[in-house]
Parts: C-alpha cells; sequence; structure tokens
C-alpha cells in the first residue's frame, strides 16, 4: 500500500544548513511543512524553494508548541519531523520509499543527530 509522508519542520535563522536538510529528504517526502518562529535571516526565502507551506509561528518559548502546530499543517498519513541539522543517509532514504507502512502506527529511523567542521556525521541515534 503506498502511504504519503509529511515531513515537519519548525526553524529559526537557519540559512546555512537548511537546504542541506532538505536536500536529503525532498524525494522521500510527499509534503514540507516549514514553521517560522521569527529568522531575520534568508531561512524563509531559502524554504520556499522547497515548499509553498511555509508559516510563521510567534515564538512562546515551547518547542512543543511550535512542534504541534507544524504537525497540525500535515495532511499525509505519516509524518517525518526533522530539525534543520538533519540528514538522511542515502541507505535510509532507499528504506523509507520502500518501506511497507500498512500495519505500522509507528517507525523509528536512524537519526543523524550532529555533523562535524567536514559534514561527517558524528552522532546518531534511532528516533520515531
Amino acid at each position: 500500500m503506498k502511504i504519503t509522508l509529511s515531513l515537519a519542520m519548525i526553524v529559526k535563522n537557519e540559512e546555512t544548513i537548511l537546504a542541506r536538510c532538505l536536500d536529503s529528504v525532498k524525494d522521500v517526502v510527499d509534503e514540507i511543512i516549514i514553521v517560522d518562529t521569527g529568522s531575520t535571516d534568508k531561512t524563509k526565502e531559502i524554504a520556499r524553494r522547497y515548499t509553498n507551506k511555509v508559516y510563521d509561528f510567534k515564538w512562546v518559548d515551547d518547542f512543543s508548541k511550535a512542534r504541534n502546530f507544524s504537525f497540525s499543517k500535515c495532511t499525509k498519513d505519516f509524518v517525518l519531523w526533522l530539525d534543520t541539522d538533519d540528514t538522511l543517509k542515502e541507505e535510509d532514504r532507499k528504506k523509507i520509499k520502500e518501506l511497507d507502512y500498512s500495519d505500522k502506527e509507528l517507525i523509528l529511523c536512524k537519526y543523524q543527530y550532529c555533523h562535524d567542521e567536514f559534514d561527517n556525521v558524528v552522532v546518531s541515534f534511532y528516533r520515531e
């Protein structure tokens, strides 16, 4: 069964790394939702290169409220949430594309959490 997948992100002043994240996932997801919490750089301009679903959210010092707002904008069967410093490796992109979601409620994926100055992944773990 073919399922659909939304990407939900909250961002602020991420012009230097947002494209790297979105490039790693843009052909894996069916929609991209970007919620900006007050950027003063070119973050929203970069986000609009990938999606027309860019929303403003007034920062209220609560990540869960911003994250839940991003989830509320998603329209697909499943939601993938990433932070701007995250990327998907090619092998994980392939697994997501080929996964049979028909009997799943939750999926754990390896999360590329931190990169060094050469863009190598230095910390990863599994996350829903």
